[in-house]
């Protein structure tokens, strides 16, 4: 006999059962299903042991029923090659496992009872006599991914460079499960149409990764069934991935589940082959600096109108309601009108550019003034950090902190303009990279979560993609492919660029401006023009929005401007600085004549005080009591005095000096 035909070879189940007696199988049946009848003939003790010892669920259940020190054993035999060890090689490079060789005999003999384990005595020298044991190779694969047997850190499960597939699994010394160079490819030659689908949607809808838990919300319905056997071989000899189980809870993220993992590399080369491919949609979203105009736009109806604000120092709905008709961002299928009309007035704000004022109501503050001359970028970035920072130090800010600067690396880094992402690779793939962050950092997010979820790892992935649509999408920076109302890829934004970036697009020079008589203004997708259009929307109506962006100059708008201070020749000097051709004449002098026409009052607040001498003026003047009082002198006779300083208060300051109010 050759030492090759010598050696053990796997155990099958089929085998397992033949070799047992009766009694033994009767044993096995009260432990796997203990409401099944006993007293059966042989045959359908064998049938009915064979269905269930093979069954993924029940398999996974009895592992859990295991102690500890038995589970420990059951693992370390699951490593070794065939499944297959002698009680002196059980331990034998297997980390820890301490115990005493009785112990580890004693567990043994435990999984025996229970039809885990088959004992073997050798009748032959070849192992001095000493038992051999042997796990049935059908339900050894089952059990390396149900029972957790790889239960190294997620950096090691999720990296291919780690992986460690065992002997069983590989078809020959030359074939090891290699990354594939063509990930599609690798997926067409899977053997089955439900592990092809499994594995597209896997890779492409929930980033490579899939709780036990999830798989079976999500395919269960579909009559796929969850087989870690077959996807530790069918995966692992390709080189897609594995089945593992991964607990983080240490690191913030309340997981703690077997998982379907396909590698990181694996994912990454899956999502670059997918940008590769042209994408298909109706039509591109931009934003441009519409939220920033937006934002200046609240700021004048603070002078226009009344926005009154709650005692709980919110807006009223009504309040909300005017600016919401005011607003300049586009109507999209992302982000709808009323929640623009919060976000704007949440910047509005938090950055103090206007606040309650005694009246309780919105008013225009010092900041807010300061605000409204500068450039748009610079806006912009104070609308981007404000809408990025989050103080209330939640494990979900704390996620999503690093995600969002993940998220900005990944979109910079990508530097090839006009190249999408489809959706929602991107956001995975940032999702990806912080759990590998995550498990390798040396100082990790040590709270623990509040409670176990299982699809926690798909939620952190869609906090991503929310990120991307309900942060980025608004500010501009990323321009949004749509289809059939429903996002299908994403790039970084001319805005997004110089914002992000810091880049100083030279193609703003570009004319893109043509002003027609009737007074429409067209705005042609040429270069940067995302400030043009921020300016635009002070002295026109926009009219459309999309490729090519339409106004129609309205003189409503421009006796606005005029009144809030700026005269028709800086109106005439944006238009001309872009446009193409002389602006017609009859549009200069309308610009003229509207910003002409505005005449204003101001309207001040406060107590008219009316003296019978000029000398009680100049004694009200120089009493020092009164001096911050008082907001002018009208005339000699006449003093107007702040309302805020309060009527009693000025009454009694006044008959001190002998002063009577009449």
């Amino acid at each position: 006999m050759s030492r090759r035909d010598s050696q053990p070879r796997a155990l099958t189940l089929k085998k397992h059962l033949d070799a047992a007696t009766v009694a033994d199988m009767r044993e096995f049946l009260r432990f796997w299903s203990p409401h099944d009848k006993i007293a059966q003939p042989r045959a359908a003790l064998t049938s009915r042991l064979a269905r269930v010892m093979s069954d993924e669920n029940i398999v996974y259940a009895k592992v859990e029923l295991l102690s500890e020190r038995v589970r420990k054993v059951l693992m370390a035999l699951l490593r070794k090659q065939y499944y297959t060890s002698d009680l002196q090689g059980l331990f034998r490079g297997v980390e820890g496992v301490e115990m005493e060789y009785y112990e580890g005999e004693a567990a043994l003999t435990a999984l025996a009872r229970r039809g885990f384990v088959r004992i073997q005595r050798s009748p032959d020298g070849a192992n001095h006599g000493r038992g051999v044991y042997f796990i049935p190779k059908d339900i050894a694969l089952v059990m390396r991914g149900l029972a957790g047997a790889d239960r190294r850190p997620f950096g090691e499960i999720f990296v291919h460079e780690h992986f460690r597939p065992s002997r069983i699994e590989r078809l020959s010394d030359d074939e090891q499960g290699a990354l594939p160079d063509d990930v599609h490819a690798a997926i067409a030659d899977l053997p089955h149409g439900k592990l092809r689908t499994l594995a597209t949607e896997v890779l492409r809808d929930y980033g490579g990764i899939l709780t036990r838990h999830e798989f079976r919300d999500i395919f269960g319905p579909r009559r796929i069934q969850w087989r870690s056997g077959q996807f530790l071989k069918e995966f692992g000899i390709r080189g897609l991935g594995t089945v593992g189980h991964i607990d983080l809870r240490g690191r913030g993220l309340g997981v703690d589940d077997d998982v379907i993992v396909f590698f990181h590399e694996t994912v990454e080369r899956f999502a670059a082959e997918e940008r590769a491919a042209t994408v298909e949609y109706d039509t591109v979203a931009t934003a441009h600096g519409d939220l920033i105009s937006d934002v200046r736009t609240v700021l004048a109806l603070t002078k226009e109108m009344t926005l009154r604000v709650a005692k709980d120092d919110s807006l009223y709905k009504a309040s909300l309601a005017r600016i919401a008709e005011r607003l300049q961002f586009p109507e999209q299928p992302l982000v709808d009108r009323d929640e623009v009309a919060r976000r704007v007035v949440s910047i509005v704000r938090g950055l103090g550019l206007a606040d309650s004022n005694g009246e309780r109501r919105l008013a225009l503050t010092p900041v807010g003034e300061a605000w409204l001359p500068r450039a748009l970028i610079e806006k912009l970035r104070d609308c981007y950090d404000f809408v990025s920072h989050d103080e209330s130090g939640t494990l979900r800010a704390i996620h999503l902190a690093r995600l969002r600067e993940i998220l900005v690396g990944m979109l910079t880094e990508d530097t090839e303009r006009g190249s999408w992402w489809i959706c929602p690779t991107l956001s995975m793939l940032a999702r990806n990279r912080y759990l590998l962050e995550l498990t390798e950092s040396d100082d990790p997010v040590r709270r623990a979560p509040l409670a176990i979820s299982h699809n926690v790892l798909t939620e952190l992935g869609r906090a991503a993609q929310s990120i991307l649509l309900r942060e980025f999408f608004p500010l501009g920076l990323v321009d949004v492919a749509i289809s059939s109302d429903e996002p299908v890829a994403l790039q970084l934004s001319g805005l997004g660029r110089r914002l992000l970036c810091e880049e100083d697009d030279a193609e703003h020079a570009l004319r893109p401006l043509i002003v027609n008589p009737d007074f429409e203004i067209l705005v042609l997708p040429e270069g940067d023009v995302d400030e043009l259009l921020h300016n635009l929307d002070r002295y026109a109506e926009r009219t459309r929005t999309g490729e090519v962006v339409g106004y129609r100059l309205e003189r409503s708008r421009i006796e606005r401007a005029a009144a809030a201070g700026d005269t028709p020749e800086e109106v005439l000097a944006l238009l001309e600085q872009h446009s193409r051709a002389p602006i017609p004449q009859n549009v200069v002098y309308s610009v003229r004549a509207w910003a002409g026409s505005v005449r204003s009052v101001s309207l001040e607040r406060g107590l008219l005080f009316t003296a019978s001498d000029p000398a009680v003026v100049e004694t009200i003047v120089n009493h020092a009591p009164l001096k911050d009082a008082i907001i002018r002198v009208v005339d000699p006779r006449t003093i107007l005095l702040s309302e805020e300083a309060g009527e009693s208060k000025l009454i009694h300051e006044l008959r001190a000096l002998g002063i009577y109010v009449q």
